[in-house]
């Protein structure tokens, strides 16, 4: 069987502020909440890939979700919480703590060293996961280009559908959209499928997706839901040249810096809350890059 998610539809993924000293900086989580919720976004993913969770302590990791819980209940944001880590007990403890929390749902990546390599291995991980936290909705964290492991996840699902009590669904971030497709027919739709690729929200809306987690959401939501208008009524050009803003400021930011590092300085320009840099090794940007995305932020009308 499956948990159902008690949220579908549009997510963003929160990067996580640090002050000057690369310190965490949860006072303030309360005004990029506050901010995201006035511009009609109603979900967040913690401690995820932009949220550099993987390069914080466990501690830090509950400090923020704490903070983004409490934030979350004041502006009513939908918490999805970010668990996996190299450590599988630390993994478990990050599980236990986010269900403590009442979050309405936990993510996991596999082992990033000790990859799985064939699905019973990845359902058996996930079993575990799943029993630190049995009241939960718990999604497997699907990015092969970034921790190698690539397996076929409608047979995943379909495994999970009857192994993993709490298994709720996915957040699929790969380009592969004929799978990612697939993925939200098995069981007849039983799965949450949260699509995580920013230049692909125009095509998988036409093709029916209902759920995504992207990064725009932090600087353009009013875009990504226009294109949502769109698509819904029939208006698929005007839908293409909005995606086309999005891609191209994704395709600006991949080629001119790090995906982590530009999205970052482009929140700060756009909404005004300072989130730091990013923590290392990830490099902050230089002046003279930070010169360039405040221009083209600027010229293409973001700011």
């Amino acid at each position: 069987m499956v948990l159902e998610s008690p949220y579908k539809g549009c997510m963003a993924p929160v990067f996580t502020p640090f002050d000057d000293k690369a310190l965490l900086n949860v006072s303030v989580v309360d005004d990029y909440a506050r901010s995201l919720a006035q511009r009609s976004v109603k979900a967040v993913l913690v401690n995820g890939t932009v949220g550099e969770g993987v390069l914080m302590s466990l501690c830090e990791r509950k400090k923020l979700a704490e903070a983004w819980v409490k934030a979350a209940e004041k502006y009513g944001l939908h918490v999805m919480v970010h668990v996996g880590g190299t450590n599988l007990n630390g993994v478990r403890e990050l599980a236990q703590h986010a269900e403590s929390l009442k979050v309405s749902s936990i993510l996991c990546l596999p082992d990033f060293f000790f990859r799985p390599t064939s699905i019973n291995e990845l359902v058996d991980y996930l079993k575990v996961v799943s029993k630190a936290a049995p009241k939960t909705p718990l999604f497997y964290y699907n990015y092969p280009a970034l921790n190698g492991v690539k397996l076929d996840m409608v047979k995943f699902l379909e495994l999970g559908y009857d192994s993993i009590p709490t298994l709720a669904g996915l957040k699929y971030t790969d380009v592969n959209l004929e799978e990612s497709f697939r993925c939200t027919q098995v069981r007849n739709g039983a799965f949450t499928i949260f699509l995580g690729c920013d230049q692909l929200t125009a095509p998988a809306l036409s093709m029916g997706f209902d759920s995504f987690i992207t990064t725009f959401l932090n600087v353009g939501s009013q875009l990504i839901f226009k294109i949502q208008d769109k698509i819904s009524s029939g208006n698929n050009e005007e839908a293409r040249q909005i995606q086309t803003r999005i891609t191209n400021l994704c395709t600006f930011i991949n080629k001119e810096m790090q995906w982590i590092n530009g999205f970052k300085e482009a929140i700060t320009l756009v909404t005004g809350i300072n989130l730091g840099a990013p923590r290392a090794p990830l490099p902050p940007l230089t002046d003279e890059q930070k010169t360039k995305l405040k221009e083209y932020l600027t010229k293409e009308k973001f700011l």
